[in-house]
C-alpha cells in the first residue's frame, strides 16, 4: 500500500490507513484471551477442506482470539478433513465461506450432511464470505472485527470453566 502511495504521491493517506489498520488489529488482539483459554474455530470449505496454520485465515482467527482447530484434526497446513473428524472433535465456532446453497456441486454435499448439521445445531456457526478475507487487503481488518465480535458472543454464551 505504501509503495503504491509513494508512486502516486499520497503517502500521508496511506500511512494513516496503515496506522488505522494496525490499531484495529491491536485492539482485537488485546481483547482476546490467553492462548490456552481461546475458543476453537475451523474454516470449513466445500470438499471438507480446512484452512490450516500459517495462512491469512489462521492469522485472522488468531488476532480475533480463536485457536485454529485444524492442526488438531491433522490439517496443520490445511487439507481435507472428514465430516466424522468434525463431529468427533467439534470446534466452538464453525465458519463457512458461503451458504451451502451457494455451491452447485457434488463436493458441496458435505455442507448439508445431517451429521454436520447436527454439529451446526450444537455449536456456533457463521458465514464470512471469501471476498472479505481471501487476500491481504485492508478488508481483513473488518473480518477480524467480525470474528472478535463472534468470540465475545461465544464467551457470553459459553462462559469459561
Amino acid at each position: 500500500m505504501l509503495r503504491v502511495a509513494e508512486a502516486t504521491g499520497d503517502t500521508e493517506k496511506a500511512r494513516a490507513a496503515i496506522a488505522a489498520f494496525d490499531a484495529r488489529l491491536a485492539r482485537a488482539r488485546a481483547a482476546s484471551a490467553p492462548e490456552e483459554k481461546r475458543p476453537t474455530a475451523v474454516i470449513y470449505q466445500i470438499n471438507g477442506i480446512l484452512s490450516g496454520t500459517g495462512l491469512l485465515e489462521d492469522e485472522a482467527l488468531s488476532h480475533a482470539g480463536f485457536r485454529n482447530l485444524a492442526p488438531d484434526l491433522h490439517a496443520d497446513r490445511g487439507g481435507r478433513v472428514s465430516i466424522e473428524a468434525i463431529v468427533a472433535h467439534p470446534p466452538d465456532l464453525l465458519l463457512f465461506a458461503g451458504p451451502s446453497d451457494e455451491y452447485r456441486t457434488v463436493v458441496a454435499d458435505a455442507l448439508v450432511h445431517p451429521a454436520l448439521r447436527a454439529v451446526m445445531h450444537d455449536r456456533a456457526t457463521a458465514v464470512l464470505p471469501w471476498r472479505d478475507w481471501i487476500c491481504g487487503t485492508p478488508y481483513i481488518a473488518n473480518t477480524v472485527d467480525v470474528l472478535a465480535n463472534l468470540r465475545r458472543r461465544l464467551a457470553v454464551r459459553r462462559p469459561p470453566a
